[in-house]
């Protein structure tokens, strides 16, 4: 049979005569859907290249599947070779809504993975998708020996911020708050850590003449997010 139009349902009738010209009676089958369409798994997340802190999946299915799955497997690391699957079943074959799923057992801290969502709908059309170089990351952030530390006394040649970034940033900021002394009607001053401030290793930052206040006093504080968004935040630095 030729020329059937895909997303189409049909009936389909047999019929037949045999050499002897006796007639078979013919038979129907009815509701009979031509699908030549793979199916997909809409915007799957995480992307290729994340970072991420949570192995959750999150996709949206174009159709009901006869099955499906959500894979990730170890490509660098201690969890090389290694699958963490969650298998599509019951209501999660035919639910056409966003779905967030969790592959398992647990991925490992620090390791690489490939994310592979695969199915199979109802006329055993396939699809398959696959994002590389997905890195799991639940270790928090860390800003290093940070200076000035508490109670210290600064002066122009010594108002620099220092810092060490234990890994490439997504954020941060360095804040001095005033908290007492003479008046500072424009605290807090805030430095969001801009592109140059980002990367792994040491940083400093001069907050420049006339920011601070002469003879008050203040509180510095540190906070940074990773890029798979764990957060760290300094204990404050007080009294300066």
């Amino acid at each position: 049979v030729t020329g059937l139009v895909s997303n189409t349902i049909y009936d389909l009738t047999v019929s037949g005569t045999d050499l002897a010209g006796n007639v078979a009676t013919p038979v129907t089958r009815t509701g009979i859907t031509y699908d030549e369409t793979a199916p997909n798994f809409g915007t799957v997340t995480p992307a290729q290249d994340a970072y991420i802190k949570v192995a959750d999946v999150t996709f949206t299915l174009s159709e009901a599947l006869k099955q499906g799955a959500l894979t990730y497997t170890g490509t660098g690391g201690s969890d090389f070779g290694n699958n963490h699957v969650y298998t599509l079943a019951g209501a999660d074959l035919t639910n056409l809504s966003q779905q967030t799923k969790t592959p398992a057992p647990a991925l490992v801290d620090g390791n690489l993975y490939q994310l592979a969502a695969a199915g199979t709908d109802q006329a055993d059309n396939t699809f398959s998708e696959v994002h590389s170089n997905i890195v799991y990351d639940v270790t928090l952030p860390d800003l290093g020996s940070v200076t000035p530390l508490t109670n210290a006394k600064i002066r122009p040649a010594t108002r620099v911020v220092n810092w060490t970034n234990s890994e490439v940033m997504n954020s941060g900021a360095a804040v001095y708050t005033w908290t007492a002394g003479p008046s500072d009607s424009t605290s807090p001053h805030t430095f969001n850590f801009d592109a140059g401030h980002k990367p792994a290793g040491a940083q400093s930052y001069d907050f420049g003449g006339g920011v601070l206040v002469h003879n008050a006093t203040y509180k510095l504080s540190l906070t940074c997010t990773d890029r798979a968004g764990n957060t760290f935040t300094e204990a404050d630095h007080t009294g300066i």
